[in-house]
């Protein structure tokens, strides 16, 4: 997992070079959540602050696993000191 954190990290990596002083602010927040829906991946903040992004992934995710199929999504969640996966 480590490897796909680092390889999610890196889409996002030009957003938190240019806006390292302002990494906490909603506009910069929104643009990291922008670039990771661009690369497919369902996001949301750790604030609840932004809409979560191609959250049809998770709603596919949850009519699978009601049907006791097996199911699996990731979820990015960007925040405040790392990258939870």
């Amino acid at each position: 997992m480590n490897a796909e954190v680092k390889k999610t990290a890196q889409t996002f990596r030009f957003v938190y070079m240019k806006e390292k002083s302002e990494l906490n602010t909603l506009k910069v927040k929104r643009k990291i959540i922008n670039c990771l829906e661009e690369k497919g991946y369902a996001a949301v903040d750790c604030d609840n602050q932004i809409d979560m992004v191609n959250r049809e992934k998770v709603e596919d995710f949850c009519k699978t696993a009601e049907k006791e199929e097996q199911a699996a999504v990731d979820i990015v969640q960007p925040n405040r000191d790392s990258l939870q996966y």
